[in-house]
Order: structure tokens, then sequence, then C-alpha cells
């Protein structure tokens, strides 16, 4: 879609002027393109440079962080009785636990089944209490399917246990190791000094 813009400036007497006013617009937009281009071509190639810049300090970091998640690993019972992160004076690490849900081949399959076992109670539930929590987990476990039947693995992790257990699933809880800078504390001690 072309660009619209809004009068500013002399007044325009006639169709040439017009036609002069938009030949002068068409020419700027052209150089505005040119210089743009010319930009992302150099915004490319900064981007490229700090890309190669950066890979040693990447590496090191990567390095680093092995390192810390090795010690942490081999101390986990001594460093973590009381907390699951160290925190010290350049930065915090330790284990965040994070969840992830397992599915099997079958889930998919089992997962109609269950709606379709859901919905067949709903036909027959004369109780508007459950009818209501049938309509609620019948809603549930079609979220859990995309239409072109693909598994949707954060919705079943928020399924119950037992409709989990049905679909064949299963909500796996493990400790994932971080480690993090203290950026702020470098902020805060710069506004201290400049109050």
């Amino acid at each position: 879609m072309a660009n619209r813009y809004k009068p500013e400036g002399t007044k325009v007497e006639s169709l040439e002027d017009v036609e002069l006013a938009l030949t002068e617009i068409r020419n700027a937009e052209n150089e505005i393109f040119k210089i743009d281009s010319a930009a992302d071509v150099q915004i490319a190639k900064i981007r490229d440079k700090a890309a190669k810049d950066g890979e040693k300090y990447r590496n090191s970091i990567q390095a680093a962080v092995a390192k810390v998640q090795a010690y942490a690993d081999y101390n986990r019972d001594e460093l973590f009785k009381k907390s699951k992160s160290v925190e010290l004076e350049n930065g915090t690490f330790g284990y965040r636990q994070s969840t992830k849900v397992s599915v099997k081949k079958a889930t998919a399959e089992l997962l109609h089944k269950l709606i379709e076992q859901k919905t067949e109670e709903l036909k027959t539930e004369t109780d508007r209490t459950i009818k209501a929590q049938l309509k609620e987990d019948i809603a549930k476990l079609e979220v859990c399917i995309k239409v072109e039947e693909k598994l949707q693995k954060k919705a079943i992790g928020e399924l119950s246990d037992s409709d989990r257990l049905a679909i064949q699933a299963q909500k796996i809880v493990v400790d994932q190791f971080f480690c993090e800078t203290k950026k702020e504390e470098v902020n805060q001690e710069l506004l201290k000094k400049a109050v």
C-alpha cells in the first residue's frame, strides 16, 4: 500500500502542479528506499561482524557455565540443602523446576476417545453441576488438540492426573540448571554515585 501524506505548505493551483508534487514525492520515496536499502546492507554486515566478534565470548560463557554446573552437580546435596539457588557477589546459580509433558503415539487417539466418552456422559447426565463440569472437561480436552491433530503438550500438562493417565501421558518435573549475572547491581552503584 502506498504512503498517504497530509498536505503542508504552499497551495497547488492546477493538475500540473499536482503532477509536479507527485513526481517530487515519488523521487523522494525512491531516494529513501535507496538509503534504507543501503542501511539494511550495512546493518547486516554489522550484525555479522558482531556475531563473529562475540563468538569467543559466547564460547567463554558456555564454558564457564559448564564449569559452574559441574561444580553445582557435584556439590548439589551440600549447596542446595536450604535453597534451590546460591547467591554470590557476581551472580546466582542453582536449579529451577521446569515441567515437561511426555506423550505417546496413542495419546491423540486416546484423547479423542476420552472426549467421545465425556460427550456421551454429557448427553445422559441430568445433574446441572455435573453437566457443567463435563462441558468444562470436554473444552479442556479439545484444546489439547490443534485442528491439524497436533498434540498441545502445555494443555495436556494442565489436565488432571486421571485424564493424563487415561491418554497415556505423564507430567515430568525436572530441575533445570541456570546461571545469571547481577546486571542491576552495576546500575544501582552508578545511581548512588550520581546522587
